[in-house]
């Protein structure tokens, strides 16, 4: 039995599942974080509550955090998720063996990548024994970074199966926002900020629908919201008249999407940038068609107008001509149910993807 140190923000859904893996193989799981593990029998060490909701405070407090509790645990094994750390990559990169598990903002130079952030997350991947990545095109953007072919490891992570399924009961869903069988639903779940393009998918909602649409409902997820530009989103849901068919919804815990995913013919995004976020898995898993941006990142598991549709981003047009092809092509739909389940459970089961990383904590046990 191990002893592994989670360095990860966790307030992150993902990185909470994530954190607890090395559990499944008997390890003693640590956590350093601003806030605390929600975890039992994790031990935390997290920094005071004032300190919390305070940028400068918690960069210029973090470090020490990081660096009292690896020099308390001792850990056999510091793993890292999300690359970008700011100055506490200082004394995570003193430790080993380490572990990064990067993300797509971490390494993408018109996201974190750039500007002060930029040093600190080479100096973290550069000083990582191991670096998890989650598909070929992350690996390419770690390569641009740095020589770390061999350090480079496939872990997707992987999403519950058992639990997103198409065949969930949603009337629950259907009865709150008074969505009948048969209409169209459309579901948006990327945070609530400009970065990802809401307003535009509103418009082209609103284009589909003034185009004489078939029934349909939006459904935006509005976590971690900017909350300027969430109230502009209201505001044009109201000027455009469609209110009662766009469903704002707040609070939504991580076991919850599975059954929006369920609910919904189709999911959309459209950020200019992107890693492989976990929901086209979770689209995919439930038969919920993609409808995205198209970033290069995306076609290794989307094929246009088969298991997805790619538009150009930025373009309420396309977006809208997107839906319309979407409710006239249901054969293409009833085959990307079957395909996309398939690319799922070969691609990203968690169990497998579990074993897949205890098996990289075992690797680095043995040589330690």
């Amino acid at each position: 039995m191990a002893k592994i140190l989670i360095a990860g923000n966790a307030v992150y859904p993902t990185v909470q599942a994530r954190g607890i893996i090395g559990q499944a193989a008997g390890h003693d799981i640590y956590w350093v974080s601003a806030h605390p593990s929600p975890h039992a029998g994790v031990h935390s060490y997290c920094l005071p509550e004032s300190f919390r909701g305070s940028m400068i405070k918690r960069a210029v407090t973090e470090p020490f955090l990081v660096s009292r509790a690896i020099r308390q645990v001792d850990p056999d094994i510091l793993h890292v998720h999300h690359a970008s750390k700011a100055f506490s990559a200082l004394p995570l990169s003193r430790k080993h063996p380490l572990i990064v598990s990067v993300m797509g903002s971490d390494i993408m130079p018109d996201q974190a990548f750039r500007g002060i952030y930029k040093p600190f997350i080479k100096r973290l991947l550069d000083s990582a024994d191991c670096i998890t990545s989650k598909t070929e095109y992350m690996d390419k953007a770690l390569l641009k970074i740095g020589d770390y072919q061999k350090k480079i490891r496939r872990v997707t992570w992987g999403i519950d199966l058992a639990h997103f399924r198409r065949d969930r009961d949603v009337e629950h869903l259907r009865t709150q926002y008074n969505i009948d069988e048969g209409d169209l639903v459309l579901f948006d779940p990327r945070a609530a900020t400009p970065f990802y393009n809401k307003h535009i998918i509103l418009e082209a909602f609103n284009q589909f629908l003034k185009n004489g649409g078939k029934q349909a409902h939006l459904i935006v997820l509005t976590l971690a919201p900017d909350h300027r530009y969430l109230a502009t989103l209201q505001a044009m849901a109201e000027a455009f008249q469609i209110r009662e068919r766009v469903h704002f919804v707040d609070k939504l815990a991580h076991e919850a999407m599975a059954d929006y995913f369920a609910l919904s013919n189709v999911t959309i995004s459209i950020p200019p940038s992107d890693g492989f976020p976990h929901t086209i898995y979770e689209a995919f898993a439930c038969g919920s068609f993609p409808i995205l941006g198209d970033l290069p990142q995306y076609h290794e598991a989307v094929e246009h107008e088969k298991s997805g549709y790619l538009v150009p981003i930025g373009q309420v047009e396309s977006l809208a001509k997107a839906i319309d092809w979407f409710v006239d092509h249901p054969e293409v739909i009833r085959q990307f149910k079957i395909t996309g389940r398939e690319y799922a459970k070969k691609h990203a089961d968690k169990d497998e993807q579990t074993r897949i990383m205890n098996s990289i904590y075992s690797d680095y046990l043995r040589a330690t």
